[in-house]
């Protein structure tokens, strides 16, 4: 009675239930359910990778714009400083004859700001002034 018994609950644990003498596999989920729990699987994955992503987004975001905040508190300073001592600074392309002058330049040689930065040969002229 004792085997019996014992290979009743073997085929019970290797998965095989056994009803009156006959052997049946277990019946397993059905495909429709187990695309639904693939597919909630999947959904959970996809929100939580576009979670991170967004606060991979938001750090960035917020790193940008600290340093845009704290570049345009040195150019602040800078042009406080450059009025301060009466003083200008200025890039030349030599090959195209264009620059760049800071606020301050424009101030010093008495060009109007409005108008850009002037040719080389206009600065050398001077500042054009109309009476």
């Amino acid at each position: 009675m004792s085997k019996l018994l014992f290979a009743e609950q073997s085929l019970w644990a290797n998965g095989l239930i056994v009803e009156e003498g006959l052997t049946q596999q277990p019946e397993l989920m059905p495909l429709h359910a187990l695309f639904i729990v693939i597919l909630l699987v999947v959904t959970i994955l996809l929100a939580g990778a576009m979670w991170w992503r967004s606060r991979l987004l938001l750090a960035a975001n917020e790193a940008r714009q600290a340093a845009a905040e704290s570049l345009r508190q040195q150019n602040e300073r800078l042009e406080r400083a450059e009025a301060h001592a009466q003083l200008g600074n200025w890039e030349l392309d030599p090959a195209t004859g264009h620059g760049w002058w800071s606020p301050q330049m424009y101030v010093l040689l008495g060009f109007d700001p409005t108008q850009g930065v002037p040719f080389f040969d206009d600065y050398l002229q001077g500042p054009k002034i109309v009476t």
